[in-house]
């Protein structure tokens, strides 16, 4: 209860629910799993066959959307 109005106070830790937090770790999971992706379809052309793998143009925006999520978790 507030002394001062005499109100019930409700004290709460969490300050994201838990669907918001299933959306960030599904983004991370779905965006670490394109990266992997691309970096095998990187690695796999040039190990075994040396040939020239895909572009980085394909291969970029999947990694700095991993950065991103990863820096803000």
């Amino acid at each position: 209860m507030c002394p001062e109005c005499g109100r019930k106070i409700r004290v709460s830790v969490d300050r994201i629910g838990p669907l918001s937090w299933f959306i960030g770790m599904a983004g991370l999971l779905l965006c670490i799993g394109i990266s992997l992706d691309q970096v095998g379809l990187f690695a796999v052309p040039v190990l075994l066959y040396s040939q020239r793998p895909l572009p980085w143009e394909f291969v970029v925006p999947e990694l700095v959307c991993l950065v991103v999520l990863l820096a803000a978790s």
